[in-house]
């Protein structure tokens, strides 16, 4: 089982994305280079919720809608919409979304509200987004599925209004394998609300802790 040590850190900023009216922009090197649309968009599905890139492929939330898209870029440097899903069950599916390889992890934080619900999606070799299987936190959670981040087989999703994060590897066929809290953090200081996960390390944030003044 894995170990995660305590770092204290009040707020934690990971991704800068640009979002405007339910549309989604490519950038490189600073320049847009197209314009993603959901092919099915309409109001009000908030599309670009939350998006996610790894590689040659990119995940675009419309959470209002409780579907995420899936895009690819082809042979000649465009990006085509290839596939779409949703649990099925509603939350705001899509409340946050988190790529690596072919795994994704999304989170649908109003889902049996307020428990929150997230799932472990994997790409097929015929481009097909398919359910794997929905997160257990072991818990009575409050918002689990706010935030999610995956790399290389761990998992980490926050449940900001329980203070807390939970850990999932698939090496333990995605069952959780920790629960993170703040040594001081309150409920109300939305412990969770971000994450981030790399190598051996998980980052989590909590905007409202007031350690340097109200909100700092």
């Amino acid at each position: 089982m894995k170990s995660y040590r305590h770092l204290t850190t009040p707020l934690l900023t990971f991704l800068l994305c640009l979002m405007h009216s339910q549309m989604v922009f490519v950038a490189s090197a600073k320049t847009e280079t197209q314009k993603l649309l959901a092919s099915d968009g309409r109001e009000p599905g908030q599309f670009g919720r939350s998006i996610s890139v790894y590689e040659d492929t990119a995940l675009v939330s419309a959470y209002a809608l409780n579907q995420v898209y899936a895009f690819r870029k082809n042979s000649t440097g465009a990006w085509e919409e290839y596939d779409k899903f949703g649990s099925g069950r509603g939350g705001l599916f899509g409340q946050s979304v988190s790529l690596y390889g072919s795994e994704a992890v999304i989170g649908a934080y109003q889902e049996d509200f307020p428990s929150g619900a997230a799932y472990v999606y994997s790409e097929d070799s015929l481009g097909n987004w398919n359910m794997v299987k929905e997160l257990d936190p072991l818990d009575t959670t409050d918002r689990f599925g706010s935030s999610s981040a995956i790399w290389d087989g761990t998992i980490c999703v926050g449940a900001r209004f329980s203070a807390a994060a939970y850990i999932f590897d698939r090496d333990s066929n995605w069952d959780r394998t920790a629960k993170l809290v703040g040594n001081d953090t309150e409920s109300g200081d939305s412990f969770g609300i971000s994450v981030s996960v790399y190598e051996n390390r998980v980052l989590v944030g909590a905007p409202y802790v007031d350690d340097l003044g109200n909100q700092s």
